[in-house]
């Protein structure tokens, strides 16, 4: 029975761990910083290696939550696996050239800062390039995990999943290639360029069979059955009518079809990793195919609410636990520091500057470069890889694995609050934040909002005095605080402020139409003004922007949120209407107009 004696520490810190993330992302989500941020920091709280630091845990401790760690590897499957949906032949079609830039150019980018840094920081040359080619690395499950939970769709998933899958190809086989050359080096014999590059390409080759053979052995086990001719439909629809029956399961959203996927993913990796294969590229190449070449219905059983909640939970939780505080040296911190430098300026830099080569929607160039950042499982195992087979590959292993650190932190606090933010502003707002002029004529939609309701002579401002962006937001902001609608507009200023970072609301043909999503109040209110002069206010036709409703709405409320501004875009569509707006000298003239509009 002395097995017993490790046994309880595991289940021990299995009910400590769930416990402390569930509650620690309860906590932190009432405080609006997110829930996965909790999780992750409730790891952090029960990690061994931080409470062996201080002295409060042992070696078993720590050696249970290594045992748990095999359930981050089959969580990056599941989420590889799920990339594959985005990967359609139209999707891709979608994206196009466009994606190729991107990956590119932050590639190309965060590869010479990161090498060049540690070159002329004084690091043996395929050291450094080693460092840099694990630097492209990019951990997409954290971010997928995210925009899953958030209900995200559309061209900023669809970008990010292409720019990753390329992006982790490319890193494979560069690494591949540099750690070939360094190793023919320490032997003291040049490694060809062919030869090496053969040999990454073989390690690629063959991940990409297996995924293709996993995707042949899935669509064998997951398929309609046909009930035998005369046989009726049974009351136990998972009752199989032949004995090879039972080794199927039906195409659906269930819990079946899950097992199947996990099991078989998990088995495929584990081959890939046995055999020192990029074992991501499979179950990547996996879901490709079944995106393409059978159904996207397996997708949706990963996506079972009850069941990713918990998988959410403990991949985060996880992730936190095993951050390993006992590699923090002070002898290595300064060459920690340049690699996060060097590596984040790569990554929002690059990225960002991809997206303006490949002429990508503003909002995009504010949002994707963030979600480059994270870095996990991969740049660790690549780490202790080059530490085993290179005399002097224990340098990268203490530069990375202090560096994940932060780039696991801060990737996914950086993540969660930006994809926050894109769902806040984006979601249902593109047809309102149009350029009047340019939207196809249409039937009025009846909404409920009045204008005449909403506003007053004390919510108008005709003319303003502020000549920039920021002056005409403060000082409507002013008319709303006077009115007694608000108390403090500094809290109201950065949120309004946060969502013309994304892209600026000024919709052309001289109008702007600020908005904010506010704890500050608990209804919709607005304050509208003219500034004749007109004033810049970076509008998508560059124009300067004349007319100015400025709203401010409830977190919780996008409905109402959309509706307001649903009303002011019918409003504004009008030519005739922009014109009368333009003309108004008083507050009196601008609700006399409202009132007629709103009895129209």
């Amino acid at each position: 029975m002395n097995h017993l004696g490790s046994l309880y520490i595991q289940v021990l810190s299995f009910g400590l761990l769930i416990l402390v993330a569930h509650f620690m992302g309860k906590a932190t989500y009432y405080l609006n910083f997110g829930e996965l941020i909790g999780q992750l920091l409730g790891g952090m709280l029960v990690n061994p290696y931080l409470l062996n630091a201080v002295h409060i845990s042992g070696e078993k401790y720590t050696l249970a939550f290594q045992n748990f760690y095999f359930f981050t590897f089959i969580f990056f499957s599941i989420v590889s696996f799920s990339l594959g949906e985005e990967l359609h032949i139209q999707k891709l079609k979608g994206v196009g050239m466009k994606g190729v830039v991107v990956c590119l150019t932050q590639i190309t980018m965060t590869f010479t800062l990161v090498s060049g840094g540690f070159w002329l920081a004084g690091y043996d040359p395929f050291i450094s390039l080693i460092i840099g080619s694990i630097a492209l690395a990019t951990s997409h499950a954290a971010t997928f995990v995210i925009t899953n939970k958030l209900q995200i769709e559309g061209e900023l998933q669809e970008v990010l999943a292409n720019i990753i899958v390329l992006d982790d190809v490319i890193e494979v086989l560069v690494f591949s290639l540099v750690v070939q050359f360094a190793v023919g080096s320490q032997k003291g014999h040049e490694v060809p360029v062919m030869e090496a590059a053969l040999h990454s390409l073989r390690e690629v080759g063959l991940a990409l069979l297996l995924g293709a053979i996993t995707f042949l052995l899935l669509k064998v086990l997951i398929r309609e059955i046909r009930s035998p001719e005369g046989v009726g439909e049974r009351s136990d629809s998972k009752r199989a009518h032949t004995f090879w029956d039972i080794f199927h399961e039906p195409p659906s959203p269930s819990l079946e079809v899950m097992f199947v996927v996990i099991g078989v993913l998990s088995i495929s990796v584990s081959l890939a990793m046995k055999f020192h294969l990029p074992f991501i590229l499979v179950p990547m190449v996996t879901g490709m195919c079944i995106a393409n070449f059978h159904t996207t219905v397996l997708f949706k059983s990963l996506k079972i609410e009850e069941i990713s909640t918990f998988f959410n939970l403990m991949f985060f939780a996880l992730i936190g636990a095993n951050i390993r505080i006992d590699v923090i040296r002070v002898d290595t911190l300064e060459y920690v520091l340049i690699y996060i430098v060097t590596r984040s300026i790569g990554k929002l830099f690059g990225t960002y500057l991809g997206t303006k080569f490949a002429k990508k929607d503003l909002k995009i160039r504010r949002c994707l470069p963030k979600l480059m950042l994270p870095q996990a499982g991969v740049a660790a195992i690549e780490a202790t890889y080059v530490a085993l087979v290179l005399k002097n590959g224990i340098q990268v292993l203490n530069v990375i694995l202090p560096s994940l650190i932060f780039f696991e932190v801060i990737g996914v606090i950086l993540s969660e609050k930006t994809l926050q933010l894109w769902k806040s502003w984006t979601i249902g707002e593109e047809e309102f934040m149009q350029r009047p002029s340019a939207i196809k004529p249409r039937l009025k939609k009846k909404t409920d909002v009045l204008l005449s309701r909403h506003l007053s002579n004390k919510l108008i401002k005709i003319p303003l005095h502020s000549t920039t962006k920021e002056g005409v937001i403060l000082e409507l902001l002013d008319v709303l605080r006077d009115a007694g609608e608000i108390r403090d507009t500094s809290v109201v200023f950065k949120d309004i402020m946060d969502r013309e970072y994304l892209l600026s609301t000024g919709i052309g043909d001289g109008i702007a139409i600020p908005h904010g999503k506010t704890t500050a109040t608990d209804r919709i209110i607005c304050a509208f003004g003219v500034k004749p002069e007109g004033v810049d206010f970076k509008s998508i036709d560059g124009q300067l922007a004349e007319i100015f409703f400025l709203i401010v709405s409830p977190q919780d409320d996008a409905g109402s949120h959309l509706q307001f501004l649903s009303a002011i875009s019918g409003i504004l569509q009008s030519e005739h209407n922009r014109n009368l707006i333009r003309a108004f000298s008083s507050p009196q003239d601008a609700m006399a107009f409202f009132a007629t509009i709103d009895q129209q």
